[in-house]
């Protein structure tokens, strides 16, 4: 999966958000708890509500400009990732800084939704005023957040925040363009700003709150490997399911989809080829693809009415979990291969539910079932972290005593996941490619 170097993003503040706030890093009570402080599950709580935010908008707001059924149902998940992140925020600030977030959030949905609308109506005026409410909007909110954390500076989150606006509405201009796979590949790269986005926020508030979060970081080793696996599995989920849609449909849009889910592929396959050796992560792209291929099978399977082909798909992806399984137990002895086995069904059961509600026009399931689904794959990215983790607590700063070492950079996700004797800050596991130009 390809996207903006999260290093290399526009704007002299993001320096500053790129290094991160300094913090402290204690000690986790054992390896197995190290991906799991209180400040990591912050980390991972922003970064999935984030991640899901950006994914959202943009299906809505693509959903919204040629009028699709299933606009209502993207809006309604927007709405409630938007109470979640509100909640989140009034969890650490109070429910008056909670209620003002979900105000402001709100209005910058709202001026995408403007925006879409003036595209619509081929409004050069109407999209103006749009962007230029949401360049205001993005330095209230920053203002706003700055103010409840004095670890958070206004001017880098400012032009984060731009880049994000900037990032969606890029994606959704190529999308109307159509220039679908500039879109595809906006659309990820839209979707890993957000991440940089959660980490930071995340470093802010566990350095404003140090008691509340057990005196932990979400800057180690550990926890950023636990977040790099998240971020490329909740794409990988969404990237699937936009993918099958497509093609079912068969809209022009499937061969990008296509060509970011196979990038995410390979960056995936690097992550377990950089721990566990270039042969296991051969290995590993074959039997990952290979289930991909069997969800293209059923969706086939569908378009054609042939319920014995749609039967074959399903029965091969029960013998993909099975062996998927049963080949990861094998590399790692804290993996246990039933779990990772009931795990990888539910995966399958999802994908397959949500793509049958969209079938069946059942717009309201199909877009709940994509949310969950996109979910679910940060439970997997957490116990294979974890498990990891505890297999080489060396590699990842942790003794077996349990004490965490400090990583620089916070809160950019080390492009790199290392095994064996290779040091984990060290290695090279996501190259991104550079941002475009307009952002």
């Amino acid at each position: 999966m390809k996207s903006s170097t999260r290093w290399l993003l526009t704007g002299a503040g993001l320096a500053a958000l790129a290094i991160g706030p300094s913090l402290p890093v204690l000690a986790a009570s054992s390896p197995a708890q190290a991906t799991t402080t209180p400040a990591a599950n912050l980390r991972i709580e922003l970064d999935q509500l984030l991640g899901a935010h950006a994914v959202l908008a943009q299906l809505a707001m693509e959903a919204g400009y040629k009028g699709a059924s299933d606009y209502s149902g993207y809006v309604s998940q927007l709405n409630q990732n938007t109470a979640a992140l509100s909640q989140a925020i009034a969890g650490i600030y109070g429910a008056a800084a909670g209620a003002e977030f979900q105000k402001m959030w709100q209005g910058h949905i709202t001026d995408f939704v403007n925006y879409v609308i003036a595209t619509k109506e081929h409004n050069a005026a109407g999209q103006q005023a749009a962007i230029h409410a949401l360049e205001q909007y993005k330095t209230q909110f920053a203002n706003f957040l700055a103010g409840a954390d004095p670890h958070i500076n206004a001017t880098t989150l400012a032009d984060s925040l731009q880049v994000h606006i900037t990032q969606i509405l890029a994606t959704f201009n190529a999308y109307v363009r159509g220039q679908y796979a500039t879109s595809a590949q906006d659309f990820v790269t839209a979707y890993d700003h957000m991440f940089m986005d959660g980490d930071y926020l995340a470093g802010a508030i566990a350095q404003q709150f140090p008691a509340k979060f057990a005196g932990t970081s979400p800057d180690t080793a550990a926890v950023n490997l636990r977040a790099t696996l998240d971020e490329l599995l909740g794409a990988h989920a969404v990237l699937a399911q936009l993918a099958m849609r497509a093609g079912y449909l068969g809209t022009p849009m499937y061969q990008p989809w296509a060509s970011v889910l196979s990038q995410n592929t390979a960056s995936l396959s690097a992550a377990i080829g950089s721990v566990y050796g270039a042969q296991a992560g051969q290995k590993f792209q074959v039997m990952w693809q290979g289930h991909i291929t069997d969800f293209v099978n059923y969706v086939v399977a569908t378009k054609e009415n042939n319920t014995t082909a749609q039967s074959a798909a399903k029965s091969a992806l029960e013998q993909y979990k099975t062996q998927f399984a049963a080949f990861l137990a094998s590399a790692n002895p804290h993996f246990n291969a039933t779990i990772l086995a009931d795990s990888l069904q539910v995966h399958v059961n999802q994908l397959l539910a949500t793509f049958t509600a969209f079938v069946g026009g059942q717009e309201t399931t199909a877009t709940t079932d994509f949310t969950m689904a996109y979910q679910h794959m940060f439970m997997d990215g957490d116990y294979l972290a974890s498990g990891i983790v505890q297999q080489f607590p060396s590699q990842f700063g942790v003794s077996m005593s349990g004490a965490t070492s400090p990583v620089t950079g916070f809160p950019i996700l080390p492009m790199a996941i290392a095994g064996g004797a290779a040091a984990l800050v060290g290695a090279t596991l996501l190259r991104r490619r550079p941002a475009h130009a307009i952002r």
